[in-house]
Order: C-alpha cells, then structure tokens, then sequence
C-alpha cells in the first residue's frame, strides 16, 4: 500500500522587516530559517548602526511563512507585507 504524501504548496510573500537597534547585530533570520521551513532571499538591505531595513521573499508553506512572520512580530521585529 503507497501513500501519497505530498509537500505543503509551496507560498511566497514578499515583506519588508525593520529591525530595531537592539536586533540589529543579532541572528535572528538564521533563527527563522532554524525555527521555521521558510527560505528568506533578502532583496534590499540598508543597515545602519541603529537601524536596520530589509526586503525579504520569504517562502515556503503557507502556514510557516505565517508563523515565522508572527514570530519576527513577536520578537520585535516590524513586518510591512508589500502589495
């Protein structure tokens, strides 16, 4: 007997994340790589000592891009999905 298991449809969305000073020289899109099945491609970046802006694609299911955009939320990070 087979199963069929396919993979979750896979789920973009392309958002802007502003970090506070405090976040800026710490792992945190490694921890969301860890934490979460997404892949995070950063498309702009402009990081100062006080502030940091990216534009990230975060892919991935539907459901782990949610959670991973709530956990970024959750952990300070400001989260601006783009149209």
């Amino acid at each position: 007997m087979t199963t069929n298991t396919q993979a979750p449809e896979s789920h973009s969305v392309e958002v802007k994340l502003t970090f506070p000073d405090g976040l800026i020289r710490q792992p945190v899109l490694a921890q969301v790589i860890r934490q979460f099945d997404v892949m995070p491609s950063i498309l702009h970046a402009d990081v100062s000592d006080d502030a940091g802006h990216l534009v990230c694609e975060f892919e991935g299911a539907e459901d782990d891009v949610k959670n991973a955009l709530g956990w970024l939320t959750a952990n300070g990070v400001a989260v601006d999905i783009e149209d």
